[in-house]
């Protein structure tokens, strides 16, 4: 468990979309704050698999947490100034403490 803990460097925060309407039958677009998590976060490369062979790709990070939180599909982690947006969720059933969130950056 200590590796594990020792790979936790960076502070990442948690948000997600509230799920309010407004009088016109819009969804909001407020955000409310998850958590916030110490996390190991690795980019996940730029290579033509990774792109799914598109011309443009956004990037795509590794952000490895404990699993203390019920994480789901397109919450925000905000990282610093970045913000990135969750599109996978892996729980290995060897290592069931921690959770890996697949990510892809978002463009200001």
């Amino acid at each position: 468990m200590s590796e594990f803990a020792g790979l936790l460097r960076s502070r990442v925060e948690v948000w997600q979309q509230t799920p309010d309407r407004l009088d016109t039958g819009l969804v909001s677009d407020t955000w409310v704050r998850v958590g916030s998590y110490r996390a190991h976060i690795e980019a996940e490369g730029a290579g033509k698999a990774v792109e799914g062979m598109s011309l443009s790709s956004l990037p795509r990070y590794r952000v490895l947490l404990r699993n203390v939180g019920s994480f789901q599909v397109d919450q925000r982690v905000r990282w610093g100034d970045r913000v990135l947006a969750v599109r996978q969720i892996v729980i290995s059933p060897s290592a069931s403490d921690r959770v890996t969130l697949h990510c892809e950056e978002l463009r200001p």
